[in-house]
């Protein structure tokens, strides 16, 4: 990138500097996965049932997204499914679990991770919770 300088003190201000420029360094590489994001909401499931669902974007601990991670997490509230796991995240770093069950109302329902597991990155382990 480029860049000017242009001081101020208290004897007054200086003139910009020449043009000059710099180049910053590459990202590192990522060694940990963490969850980016995470969205709960519903879905219908038919005679005014609804199921819950949770999209869940997986990065590295340097925010990159992370292609084929697991993860695994409880839905707890109106419907409550432990120990569900989701499939594989995709190029985009992520993935959708969607509940087995239905409720008719569906207004309470939270997912939280409990782990995301990857071949090559740290695993995650610990509580990150959505709700509706």
């Amino acid at each position: 990138y480029d860049y000017r300088v242009l001081a101020f003190n208290d004897n007054g201000d200086s003139e910009y500097s020449n043009v000059s420029s710099a180049t910053t360094d590459p990202a590192g590489q990522g060694t940990a996965v963490v969850v980016g994001s995470i969205n709960v909401s519903t879905v219908n499931a038919g005679k005014g049932q609804k199921r819950g669902q949770v999209t869940i974007i997986v990065v590295d601990d340097q925010g990159a997204a992370v292609a084929n991670a697991v993860v695994s997490g409880d839905f707890t509230g109106d419907i409550t499914e432990p120990g569900v796991t989701g499939p594989a995240t995709n190029g985009s770093g992520s993935t959708t679990i969607t509940t087995v069950g239905s409720s008719k109302p569906l207004n309470n329902l939270t997912f939280c991770v409990t782990t995301i597991t990857h071949p090559t990155l740290t695993d995650f382990s610990a509580n990150v919770c959505g709700s509706l």
